[in-house]
């Protein structure tokens, strides 16, 4: 593949809309923010992965580094009424209720149809109710018009995968080099995943361990270090630099609610190296 693609502006055509079928059932007494992120856009019977480190998703805001609060950026022309809504809906949103979040949502969207929050956050629910196209058309929104680094994010995600739009590893590249221009480094994970699987480029490890190192104080970034090393990919296999890494990730990951998938993959790996470790 030639490289001159990473230099071309970002394009796509925008699909018609779709329409939802809601249905509050598909969220359990399970499903919360402390699910698997990463297998929720992943683990969907398309392609499986074989660790939370495939798939570096941005949940909302939390690695949106560059992102100011709400009410600062595009809710002063708002009715108080309608900006409290929206305050409302966040908020059960972040709580992981996304049973009443979702309606709000909708509603505060068709009074707001442009705030890239609520277009992300729609995003991930439809995502959640596996309506990949109308959740690709909200990321799709919320990038390219509130060029919001997460949803470029999560938005290369289905192009990798192939959810709701056909399978392209050259828009999945350019939407993460967009999504970490723009601050989110989740990005500069996912971007070290297509080296590291060779997936729309020729398969280079050193690029791989590149991107995840600029990554770094990301969810995910030491854990996907510390599988390097553990494997020897692209450097020399190093058990104790590997279980330093996985440690770390316990510190990053920890302090996040949405990331508790890779603390507990990051725990199986430190039993996993120090039995390997005692046997050495």
């Amino acid at each position: 593949m030639n490289s001159a693609f990473l230099s071309q502006p970002f394009s796509v055509a925008t699909q018609s809309p779709t329409t939802f079928a809601y249905d509050p059932s598909i969220f359990d007494s399970r499903q919360s923010r402390r699910r698997s992120l990463p297998s929720l856009l992943v683990n969907n019977g398309e392609e499986a992965v074989s660790s939370p480190e495939d798939a570096a998703i941005s949940h909302h805001h939390h690695h949106d580094t560059t992102r100011k609060p709400f009410f600062e950026l595009n809710a002063s022309h708002l009715p108080a009424a309608i900006r409290y809504r929206i305050q409302s809906a966040f908020k059960l949103f972040d709580s992981g209720d996304y049973v009443q979040a979702f309606p709000m949502l909708i509603e505060c969207h068709m009074e707001d149809p442009s705030n890239p929050e609520l277009l992300h956050r729609l995003g991930y629910i439809s995502c959640l109710m596996k309506n990949y196209k109308a959740s690709f058309n909200f990321y799709h929104r919320a990038a390219t018009e509130g060029q919001k680094a997460s949803s470029y994010n999560n938005l290369g995600i289905m192009y990798a995968r192939g959810l709701g739009v056909n399978r392209c590893y050259e828009k999945a590249m350019q939407c993460y080099l967009k999504a970490y221009k723009l601050g989110d480094k989740g990005g500069a994970i996912n971007i070290g995943n297509l080296f590291k699987r060779g997936s729309g480029v020729d398969r280079n490890y050193a690029m791989a361990i590149y991107w995840y190192r600029n990554a770094k104080g990301h969810p995910g970034s030491n854990l996907s270090l510390g599988l390097m090393f553990h494997y020897g990919l692209g450097v020399e296999r190093n058990m104790h630099r590997a279980l330093q890494y996985f440690q770390e990730e316990l510190v990053v990951s920890g302090a996040s609610q949405t990331t508790l998938s890779f603390v507990d993959y990051a725990k199986c790996c430190i039993v996993k190296e120090q039995c390997c470790i005692g046997r050495i």
